[in-house]
């Protein structure tokens, strides 16, 4: 037999639903700040996904707008260092939102390459160096030591975007050795040590480098 429910009874579960209904709305997810992804927790609907998904694209358009002022003004190019740089940060940012990671890597990815794309659009100077963020392992240095070599080379203007995205495939790879091992690491290391060596072409055959003058 169901028993019938006491008049306290029926009191303590109006309460409790209450409770749950004012936590409920409590704990609904505010929409994060402008350019910023949703916390890991909450990629779980088409809206959150949606609404990451629209920041990635409008950082893409800024990068092209960029491109295409340094294309009719003589303006930072994808050729120029740093902006081939803030689209190799929003290239492994992305790759890492869709592949599921959970650390805060894509959003400390992202925001590398906002600063960077911030720093273009003001025309001011953008930050140096290349952080290992999320507590990135720093693997080759041998690979760090050339890309730093490549600096000082009269045909660093043809090597500088690939020497960019090799940096930053390096702190890719650094990320993937301290979330899963050098397994996981290795595919990004592979793609540094490609970049490093077009890097290299690009610097020798540069007009103006002592090997183009050769030919």
């Amino acid at each position: 037999m169901t028993q019938t429910p006491t008049k306290p009874m029926l009191l303590r579960s109006l309460a409790l639903g209450s409770c749950a209904l004012l936590l409920g709305a409590c704990a609904q997810p505010s929409p994060p700040p402008a350019g910023a992804l949703a916390p890991p927790a909450e990629r779980i609907s088409d809206r959150a996904i949606h609404a990451d998904l629209k920041a990635f694209e409008a950082l893409q358009a800024r990068v092209q707008a960029l491109n295409d002022r340094g294309r009719a003004n003589d303006g930072p190019a994808v050729a120029d260092y740093h902006l081939a740089k803030a689209q190799c940060w929003l290239d492994v940012s992305f790759h890492e939102y869709t592949r599921n990671d959970r650390s805060s890597f894509p959003q400390v990815a992202l925001g590398q390459a906002q600063r960077l794309i911030g720093a273009l659009e003001a025309r001011g100077m953008p930050p140096e160096g290349t952080p290992l963020v999320n507590d990135a392992a720093r693997l080759r240095p041998d690979l760090w030591a050339e890309a730093a070599a490549l600096r000082m080379h009269r045909g660093w203007r043809c090597a500088a975007p690939q020497a960019a995205c090799a940096e930053v495939e390096l702190v890719h790879a650094g990320h993937e050795y301290r979330q899963l091992g050098w397994r996981h690491a290795v595919p990004y290391i592979r793609l540094a040590e490609q970049q490093i060596a077009q890097a290299r072409a690009a610097a020798e055959g540069c007009e103006g480098s002592p090997a183009a003058e050769r030919r």
